[in-house]
């Protein structure tokens, strides 16, 4: 991908939408295109939100005991010079943490991978269930496996708000105080191939689940595509809104009807 492909893409998230029809009943809807960019503010954060609905649908099932809690610890790896490798060692260097010390019974991790606003440094945040943790001990063991003298924290996780400040890096130090393109290129293409979020112990069990898109009159969950549109240029938000309400209302009411009567300001590519 070029650089032009890339501010293309940006440009063009949830400017293009498609027309799919419910294998189930037939009921027709209309959903946006998204891009699918990691660093796109619009996918980025919808990203993080399905991952907090899905993490707290896993820890709200956890008991915690007095041994066994939940906490969020910050790992600080840095800047070494090469983002694209700064990413991949970190990784490593958490997988060794996680079998050096980490790794209990019935312990888990759920790690997300946060570049830094200004210098792109690499943070790890850890989203851990398990015994109690040793500040000290903690940092000797991370200061082993990444070969310097990096910073971390650990407190207690309560509640959404604990799991919302984990779930928060999937999206932040992208695309927040950053507005250069040819920047955020290069994090993209560093992203490339490689998953911003691992799981571990019984967060590894769980496996999060990958969103579906379900029928909401039927539950059926195949589609079949029908036909795409590109929004007109002077088309507003609020117009937008207006278009969209008008047409899922229309073809809950008529299942069978044409869609075309109803998507006004909608062209066909």
């Amino acid at each position: 991908m070029t650089l032009e492909d890339y501010k293309d893409k940006l440009n063009n998230c949830d400017k293009k939408w498609v027309l799919l029809k419910c294998k189930g009943c037939g009921l027709e809807y209309i959903t946006p295109i998204s891009c699918g960019l990691r660093t796109c503010p619009k996918c980025a954060k919808k990203q993080s939100d399905e991952l907090f609905f899905n993490i707290w649908n896993v820890v709200k099932r956890l008991r915690e005991t007095k041994i066994y809690k939940l906490r969020h610890i910050t790992l600080t790896y840095g800047n070494k010079g090469s983002l694209w490798l700064d990413l991949r060692e970190s990784k490593k260097a958490f997988r060794k943490l996680w079998h050096n010390y980490l790794e209990k019974k019935g312990a888990g991790a759920l790690v997300c991978v946060e570049i830094g606003d200004k210098n792109r440094s690499v943070h790890l945040h850890v989203l851990y269930f398990g015994m109690f943790i040793f500040w000290k001990q903690l940092s000797e063991e991370w200061k082993k496996v990444t070969g310097g003298r990096w910073e971390i924290d650990v407190r207690l996780v309560k509640g959404k708000k604990g799991i919302r400040e984990v779930t928060k890096y999937i999206s932040k130090g992208i695309y927040r105080e950053n507005k250069d393109l040819e920047n955020m290129f290069e994090i993209e293409e560093a992203l490339k191939g490689m998953r911003r979020i691992m799981t571990y112990g019984i967060f590894y069990d769980y496996k999060l689940p990958e969103p579906v898109f379900t029928c909401p009159v039927c539950g059926c969950e195949h589609w079949e595509y029908v036909r795409r549109y590109t929004l007109n240029i002077d088309i507003n938000k609020e117009t937008i809104r207006d278009i969209l309400y008008r047409f899922k209302t229309f073809q809950k009411e008529n299942a069978r009807a044409s869609p075309d009567k109803q998507t006004v300001n909608l062209k066909q590519d």
